[in-house]
């Protein structure tokens, strides 16, 4: 497992935190619909959903490209968040 940073903003500042994340690659990606799936590391797919990709990074999201993210488990099941091209 890696790190990667992400920006958050507390009481008014910019703070920068490194958060553990894993490693993964798009199985596919439909910016037209806003979401596709990953296949993650360590076995196993995870939902993507645009808002998901970091911004500087959504353009360029597409099948085999190699991402880091964090998993958050929600309501449907776990989903990838805080997506990252790596």
């Amino acid at each position: 497992m890696g790190f990667f940073s992400v920006v958050g903003f507390i009481y008014g500042r910019k703070i920068k935190r490194n958060f553990r994340g894993e490693t993964g690659t798009i199985k596919w990606f439909d910016p037209s619909k806003g979401y596709g799936f990953l296949i993650r590391d360590k076995g196993g797919d995870l939902f993507v959903h645009l808002r998901s990709v970091q911004s500087q990074d959504r353009r360029k999201l597409k099948e085999n490209t190699r991402v880091r993210f964090s998993v958050e488990n929600t309501e449907k099941g776990p989903q990838a968040e805080n997506i990252r091209i790596i």
